[in-house]
């Protein structure tokens, strides 16, 4: 579950977008 901390990182940096937790909560 390493990816979860690299998503939030990501959507707090402004990549939400890309790298949205609602698009990737499988």
């Amino acid at each position: 579950m390493a990816g979860e901390t690299g998503l939030l990182h990501c959507y707090h940096r402004g990549c939400g977008e890309k790298f949205d937790p609602n698009d990737n909560k499988e």
